[in-house]
This record gives structure tokens, C-alpha cells and sequence, in this order.
């Protein structure tokens, strides 16, 4: 990025935007949703809430009120069983063999962000809103373009692929499976297509990157570390202040 480009890293949860301010050595505060804060010259912090509809709405805001040259989505995120190649994830049968591995704590970044779960549920099956004949744009899922972003991002990822957008999570090893299964994502999080859509509509570069906290199914099956993807979450952004900024 060259001259005084203002980048914006967007997360959702009050826990992600704390872990963000740390990383980057800023003192603790709360952001409204939607307010961009400064961390460093060209770089901005802004909380768009959880879920794709508040992060949609939010984004919107933000480059309508505060023209930006990128957008990274950052936060944490579930990995479909089979991707994690520690000891600890114990996938369940009928889970997809998918060869990325994405241990917790690994930093993903995504090559497609998903709207995952926008469709019609049939008997036998489920159909999303592009087969529907109602895409929400060109496609339902956005391809990040190898551009100058993507490529600052890159070295600091253990591993790239699709990341599923969903409103509400697979809290089953079934809806795990299907879902990762149909979409072939290796991660699952709660935003991403929806501020790609809004950077798509404002002609605005977007990257999404997670780290990993936790594998996605059954909640009392399988490990969660959230503390530990926090403190990821930290050392990320510390290691995207230095990436994104030119001096």
C-alpha cells in the first residue's frame, strides 16, 4: 500500500476488538459498533458486530463515511473436523478428508468468503440462493483477488481456503459435515461474506483472515480455546500493523 492509504481491520466481538488494541499496543477502550478508532497512521480498527447482518450494515457505514483502501476481517473462527491435525480434535466419522491442515490457533486465510447458509432447506437438500435464481451479486461467494493486501497477508497465514459465512453455527456434527461437505470451506465464521459484499458494491480491496479457536460441530465433543486464539489474535495483528503499513 503506497502513500496514505487508510486500511481498516473490521472484527466483531468486543473480546476480538480488545485483543486487536492489545496487539498493536493500545491502551484498552470500548468502539461503538461501527466507529472506526486509530491505530497507527493508515490503519484503523472498527467493530461491526456479530453476525453477517450487522457486519453488513456496518461496513456499509464505514465506507460510506469513511472511504478506506481495504478492509481485513479478522477475528476468530471454527475449523471443520478433519483439517486439524492435532491430536485433540477427534473428527467424527462421515467428516470430509480435506487435505489443509489448520491446527487451533493457526491463522487462516481465506481464498473464498461464503454465504453459506442463504438459501431454501429441501427434504433433500439445500439449495442456495445463486440455484435459486436470487444471487446476491455476481456470485454468493467472492474470490479474494491476488492483489497487494492479499499478498501482504499471506506470509503470516499457516494455511488458505474458503471460509463459510453462516447466521447461525453447526453446533452438530451433521450440519458440520453437510455444510463443509457442499461448500468445501475449511473454516466457519459469522461475517466475512457479509463485509465482502459491502467492499464488493464500494469497489473496495477485502481479506479475511481467522484464527482458529475452536473445531466446528458438536460443542461438547470437541476442544475450544478461545483464550489461546485471542492471544493469536494479538500477535496477528501486531504482525498486520507491520504488513499493511508502508512507511
Amino acid at each position: 500500500m503506497h502513500g496514505h492509504q487508510e486500511i481498516a481491520l473490521a472484527v466483531a466481538a468486543p473480546a476480538e476488538a480488545a485483543a486487536v488494541l492489545r496487539g498493536c499496543g493500545c491502551p484498552p477502550r470500548e468502539l461503538d459498533p461501527g466507529e472506526p478508532v486509530r491505530l497507527a497512521e493508515g490503519l484503523s480498527l472498527v467493530r461491526l458486530g456479530v453476525g453477517p447482518v450487522p457486519a453488513a450494515v456496518h461496513a456499509a457505514r464505514l465506507l460510506a463515511d469513511h472511504p478506506s483502501h481495504g478492509v481485513v476481517n479478522l477475528g476468530v473462527a471454527g475449523a471443520y473436523p478433519g483439517l486439524d491435525s492435532g491430536p485433540d480434535s477427534r473428527p467424527g466419522s462421515g467428516f470430509p478428508t480435506v487435505p489443509l491442515a489448520v491446527p487451533l490457533g493457526g491463522t487462516v486465510l481465506a481464498t473464498r468468503s461464503l454465504l453459506a447458509d442463504h438459501g431454501a432447506l429441501h427434504a433433500d437438500g439445500f439449495e442456495d440462493l445463486a440455484a435459486m435464481g436470487f444471487p446476491p451479486a455476481d456470485d454468493a461467494g467472492w474470490e479474494m483477488p491476488d492483489s497487494e493486501l492479499s499478498r501482504r497477508i499471506r506470509p503470516l497465514a499457516h494455511a488458505e481456503g474458503p471460509i463459510a459465512t453462516v447466521g447461525a453455527v453447526s453446533g452438530t456434527d451433521s450440519a458440520a459435515a453437510e455444510l463443509a461437505r457442499r461448500t468445501g470451506a475449511v473454516a466457519e465464521a459469522m461475517e466475512g461474506a457479509a463485509v465482502a459484499f459491502a467492499c464488493y458494491l464500494a469497489r473496495v480491496p477485502f481479506a479475511e483472515v481467522r484464527v482458529i479457536s475452536n473445531v466446528v460441530g458438536d460443542r461438547g465433543r470437541y476442544p475450544w480455546r478461545l483464550d489461546e486464539a485471542l492471544m493469536g489474535l494479538s500477535s496477528l495483528s501486531a504482525s498486520l500493523s507491520r504488513a499493511l503499513i508502508v512507511r
